[in-house]
């Protein structure tokens, strides 16, 4: 088994249902993906996944990490 590095970035929507439960649904965004095209990308996906859940989307984030050897 190899190990792999975890993609640049993380697209993450919290979803809340009629009775006010709380999910949360992550994607991973491949390395060479731009921010805008991210965030394009979700604005895509919101009304799709509020679609098939029954949910409703109530914040997105793009989150980019980083590490630092030093």
């Amino acid at each position: 088994m190899a190990f792999i590095n975890r993609p640049t970035a993380q697209l993450t929507f919290v979803l809340v249902d009629g009775t006010g439960s709380r999910a949360t649904m992550s994607f991973d965004v491949p390395y060479d993906t731009l921010a805008a095209v991210a965030i394009a990308a979700a604005d895509v996906l919101r009304p799709l996944i509020n679609a098939l859940t029954g949910c409703v989307v109530v914040s997105q984030s793009l989150t980019y990490s980083s590490v630092d050897n030093t």
